[in-house]
């Protein structure tokens, strides 16, 4: 498991959630795929589509997109609807 933004990612039977410091899981591991935590939000992948939560594992980018990408230094997020 790796620690960022007060969170560490687990992952459990394959799928990825988020845990604290002391191991409480506020984010089960529902997800395929799922970044680190920066400014706040995580890259996650469900049912084959990424999408970003939130620390409330509320989407704040539907899990529509076939790619997501950003940087550690922004929040500005690059999208692909369709890969080519």
């Amino acid at each position: 498991s790796e620690y960022s933004g007060s969170f560490f990612r687990i992952k459990q039977y394959g799928k990825y959630g988020y845990a604290n410091r002391i191991g409480k899981i506020y984010i089960q591991p529902v997800y395929e795929e799922g970044s680190l935590f920066a400014n706040g939000q995580a890259i996650v992948k469900k049912d084959g589509k990424f999408g970003v939560i939130d620390f409330k594992n509320q989407f704040v980018i539907p899990a529509q997109y076939e790619k997501i990408e950003t940087n550690s230094y922004s929040k500005i997020y690059s999208v692909t609807e369709k890969d080519n």
